[in-house]
């Protein structure tokens, strides 16, 4: 056994040593192989039996990088069509391009990446790009574009456009998508587009092309995807916190979100729940009582939703014991309609 200042040296040594091909060296009853092509490390071995012959060998069996590549390929093909998937019909997966046809004109933005396609049948093709506008600009885009066209969002979409909303997860940038119709069966573009983090970060654009006429997404009702949990306004953590998800759900007459909350400095849990019942107040939600009890805060609070629905809602906090500025945030939300009548 080696410590860990030996194990260091020599890792630094066989890197170095990589950068000139292939090599075996053994020393102290220890046999490593290492292949390489230039500076990509394609394969190491570690053994206290391997002998010159079988090195020789598994030096003969490297792949080569056209190898290496087909193998991937075939494995992200596997991966994304799968033998039980009914709707995989002669899976495609193109890197970097398009499909040779596609089933209707789709524009592009300008200086966009094409990252590669997935053909899964005739009827469904998803394309990845990147691009340098904001999640807004593209949807902005394909709205206008395609609208020039005869294309327009369902109703249903008109009022679910953006998909965030509850508590706001910090680890990824904002996210945006609308489906787009030409008639009620279709075909259908659904566009999904996911801001970058950090300065310089691009945006990724899913196009998902649709021209199935049975199940297709434009013939679904609007009361199918009416998700209730939009009526939650997005809730950004306080400046320098780290928010990510804990669940939640939703049906026609309720629904739930939660999420962990660390902040980056000691702060009042009071201030802490004036922070999250500013921006309910700023969504048009109207506080109806408040309460604490040592590390638990809580309002409660009621609201119209564009229909003139009556809605209540209770937006609770808890600071989580044994964990240092980390607390535990939910919002529920129930349908009262005619009931509060």
């Amino acid at each position: 056994m080696v410590t860990a200042e030996e194990a260091e040296r020599w890792i630094g040594y066989l890197e170095e040593t990589m950068r000139s091909g292939r090599f075996f060296h053994a020393i102290s009853g220890l046999s490593l192989w290492v292949a390489s092509q230039g500076e990509e490390k394609v394969h190491i071995c570690c053994s206290d039996s391997l002998n010159d012959k079988e090195a020789q060998s598994m030096t003969q069996n490297t792949p080569s990088p056209e190898e290496n590549m087909a193998q991937l390929r075939e494995l992200a093909l596997r991966l994304l069509a799968p033998p039980f998937d009914p709707e995989a019909r002669q899976p495609q997966l193109l890197v970097g391009s398009l499909p040779a046809s596609l089933p209707f004109d789709l524009p592009l933005p300008d200086s966009c990446q094409i990252v590669g396609s997935f053909v899964r049948n005739s009827e469904t093709i998803q394309i990845v790009l990147d691009t340098e506008q904001t999640p807004a600009e593209v949807i902005a885009f394909y709205t206008e574009r395609m609208r020039v066209t005869g294309w327009s969002e369902p109703d249903f979409q008109r009022r679910q456009r953006q998909r965030e909303s509850g508590f706001v997860h910090t680890f990824h940038g904002p996210t945006l998508f609308t489906t787009l119709c030409k008639g009620r069966r279709g075909p259908a573009l659904m566009v999904s587009a996911f801001g970058g983090q950090g300065e310089g970060r691009k945006t990724e654009v899913r196009l998902n092309l649709d021209t199935r006429s049975r199940n297709s997404p434009c013939a679904q009702s609007s009361e199918i995807f009416m998700d209730v949990s939009a009526h939650i306004p997005p809730l950004e953590p306080p400046a320098g916190g780290r928010q990510w998800g804990g669940g939640g759900g939703s049906n026609s007459e309720s629904a739930s979100t939660a999420a962990t909350l660390e902040l980056e400095s000691d702060m009042v849990l009071s201030l802490v729940v004036a922070h999250y019942a500013r921006q309910l107040e700023q969504a048009g939600w109207q506080r109806t009582g408040e309460g604490s009890s040592g590390p638990m805060g809580w309002h409660t609070w009621e609201f119209h939703d564009k229909e003139n629905e009556h809605w209540l809602g209770v937006f609770s906090i808890l600071r989580i014991p044994g964990m240092e500025r980390t607390y535990y945030l939910q919002v529920n939300i129930n349908w009262v309609g005619n009931r509060a009548q």
